[in-house]
């Protein structure tokens, strides 16, 4: 007889039906997957965006074609980062010996080099802002070294 107590409860358990989600917990549920696509896209966005910033001004190319004599010649004395960004790209800061300036570097293979010195200072949130080119030299971009300072 005991047997068939369990067998009743485990049929019972069984047949029982399946508890529904009332239509707040779908709503939540949705909600928190829409959240989490969104923190994903977002990521992700941002992502892409360092990555571009780290890459040569032009799409597609390689540092040994910016690096040439035409780019370095655009770049004069007194121009603001920003367009020497346009024409390079993203470079690697190095310090300067000169107080309130920072050098660039762009290189290519250890064989060519450029070096921009630019203005600096600090905005409200103490956070370094480049200004106008100081100097510019190269190495290996053009056959003559020229060299480039504001006077």
């Amino acid at each position: 007889m005991e047997n068939k107590v369990e067998n009743n409860t485990v049929n019972e358990q069984e047949k029982a039906p399946k508890r529904k989600l009332n239509v707040y917990q779908i709503v939540s549920i949705v909600c928190a997957a829409l959240l989490v696509a969104i923190a994903l896209g977002v990521g992700i966005y941002f992502i892409v965006k360092a990555v571009q910033k780290n890459r040569p001004a032009t799409p597609g190319t390689q540092i040994e074609q910016v690096l040439t004599e035409e780019n370095y010649n655009k770049i004069n004395v007194g121009m603001p980062y920003s367009e020497v960004f346009k024409i390079l790209g993203a470079g690697k800061q190095q310090p300067s010996e000169i107080e309130n300036t920072i050098n660039i570097v762009w290189e290519a293979n250890s064989n060519r080099y450029i070096i921009i010195t630019f203005t600096t200072s600090k905005n409200d949130k103490d956070e370094l802002v480049f200004g106008n080119v100081v100097e510019k030299m190269q190495l290996g971009v053009v056959a003559e070294e020229q060299t480039q300072i504001a006077e």
